[in-house]
């Protein structure tokens, strides 16, 4: 197969999620060019997962970030209970079931997953991410549109 960023034939192919113009979050690459790409993670030698608008991470970061500070949850839970607009809250809940379900993982620490995802798409610190969601009063940025 040949690498659609370089063109060099490779035995070796990996699917970064670099977004193409149909939509596509797609790109075969050989490994060189791979090594080289932001969506690609070079501490666990692996492609990032992509998101629809662009931004990519690491599902080994993100895990590992979690085991970090798991310990949060209930506090960030709290928080938001306590902080965020009563519609908010349950737009929150709603989703955090949901994936609760899926994962088979406590809502609380669903919910820390996608701020942990947010901050690595965006290279940002979970507490700005915390602090975003709370200075605009709502969890769009962690949650689904369809939730």
């Amino acid at each position: 197969m040949s690498c659609e960023i370089c063109g060099k034939d490779s035995e070796e192919i990996v699917i970064l999620p670099i977004k193409r113009q149909d939509g596509s979050l797609c790109t075969l690459a050989c490994l060189e060019c791979a090594r080289k790409s932001p969506t690609y993670c070079k501490k666990h030698d692996r492609p990032h997962r992509g998101f629809e608008d662009g931004t990519s991470a690491c599902i080994v970061c993100i895990e590992e970030m979690l085991v970090k500070i798991k310990s949060e949850k209930d506090k960030v839970w709290e928080n938001f209970k306590k902080e965020l607009p009563l519609i908010e809250v349950l737009r929150l809940l709603d989703w955090a079931e949901f994936s609760a379900f899926c994962t088979r993982d406590p809502k609380e620490v669903c919910i820390l997953r996608a701020i942990i995802t947010r901050a690595l798409r965006f290279s940002k610190r979970t507490e700005e991410i915390l602090q975003e969601i709370i200075n605009t009063q709502s969890v769009s940025s962690i949650v689904p549109l369809e939730f």
